[in-house]
């Protein structure tokens, strides 16, 4: 082993006093982010894949309605609400299929068809809401994480030195973000 002269030795106790202090809590919130990370690529590839495939039942019912093949489109309908229901796709298949019933003369299977599309509508909804749910559930861990790093590093003496405004730091934010959705 090297010779390090005191000042060094110093240091590296200091680090290695600070990795026995957090290392562990470094450590399992990296192995919890990539979790996190690969449980998301995970869903939108599962999703993507769900979509590609509803796609392609979707393409199915456009080309059966511009047919007027009722029975060709009823048939990928069906398939598409009942094996891909959660994606874009079934809400509007349906509503394709609703639509050809109708210019046939068929007003009251119409009918029916849009009741059963609205509930595919109110589940799409659900999911909407866990999404948010998850959402809000990860920005507040994150807030409570920065702000026990914060608490740990700096103390409260931050809050007395460097105090910002955060209401209107907030207001700025809402403004420019609605500025930049007009402009796009």
């Amino acid at each position: 082993m090297a010779a390090y002269d005191p000042e060094e030795r110093e240091q590296i106790d200091e680090l290695k006093a600070w990795w026995e202090r957090y290392g562990s809590a470094i450590t399992a919130g990296l192995i919890l982010g990539l979790l996190v990370i690969a449980g998301v690529q995970g869903w939108r590839w599962w999703n993507g894949k769900r979509a590609e495939d509803a796609s392609v039942l979707y393409t199915a019912v456009s080309d059966a309605v511009r047919a007027k093949d009722a029975a060709k489109a009823k048939d990928a309908a069906l398939s598409i609400t009942d094996r891909y229901g959660s994606t874009a796709y079934a809400p509007r298949a349906a509503l394709l299929y609703a639509k050809l019933l109708y210019d046939t003369g068929d007003r009251s299977g119409a009918k029916a068809h849009d009741q059963a599309d609205l509930g595919l509508l109110n589940a799409s909804l659900g999911v909407g809401a866990v999404g948010i749910a998850l959402h809000v559930a990860a920005m507040l861990a994150v807030m409570g994480v920065v702000a026990i790093v914060v608490y740990e590093r700096l103390g409260l003496k931050v809050l007395r030195t460097a105090w910002l405004n955060t209401d209107r730091l907030w207001a700025a934010a809402f403004v420019l973000a609605a500025f930049i959705t007009l402009l796009s």
